[in-house]
């Protein structure tokens, strides 16, 4: 379920109306420096982008978030007879350079939470009446967000704002957990070395 968005002159080196220009010949250089900029670029970008094209769904998700914000890290969770256990954890970076790494992130179910990011956890007490509620809450107070359902027992609501980045880890930490605990959610969220379920993948 995805939740509601809140909110030249050209001449030899003579004076042209009073202002010198640039020569022909200068200009031709300039313009040489910057389409051989402008193909080191796109031939950086490209490739980057090239991946993402070869990719499959979950690993491009991850890569425009990647682009979007920053950085960051994910894993994949399995069940090992009667327990969970986690993959080593990898940087988005890393991974989409080589085929092994796009297949990890195709596999990836979990993700780091960003700076800019506060997760309100809705693993307990799960209800629509309950994740409304605090949707028209956070839409009262003007923040963007987006709702997801785990497919297993509850709902994550993802709420984003740069302003966050602005203080340290630790203010960070003390105003997501003032948010969370505000509406009875998972604490351990406020965390950014904390893992989340990747959004619309079962968990």
């Amino acid at each position: 379920m995805q939740g509601r968005k809140v909110k030249v002159y050209f001449d030899d080196g003579e004076k042209v109306s009073g202002e010198r220009v640039l020569s022909l010949r200068k200009i031709n250089t300039l313009l040489r420096l910057i389409i051989s900029i402008l193909f080191l670029e796109v031939g950086l970008f490209g490739w980057r982008f090239l991946r993402m094209d070869v990719s499959g769904p979950r690993a491009s998700f991850l890569i425009k978030l990647c682009n979007k914000y920053e950085n960051f890290k994910v894993a994949f969770a399995f069940k090992k007879g009667d327990k969970i256990v986690f993959s080593e954890h990898k940087q988005v970076l890393e991974l989409w350079t080589s085929d092994e790494g796009m297949k990890f992130l195709e596999k990836a179910n979990n993700r780091r939470i960003f700076p800019a990011e506060i997760v309100l956890d809705m693993d307990d007490d799960v209800s629509e009446l309950r994740l409304n509620s605090i949707c028209d809450d956070l839409e009262k107070y003007g923040f963007n967000y987006k709702a997801y359902f785990t497919g297993s027992k509850g709902y994550h609501i993802h709420v984003f704002d740069d302003e966050l980045t602005k203080y340290s880890v630790q203010s960070r930490r003390k105003i997501k957990h003032f948010l969370i605990a505000k509406y009875n959610c998972d604490t351990q969220k406020a965390s950014e070395n904390t893992l989340i379920a990747i959004e619309d993948v079962p968990h």
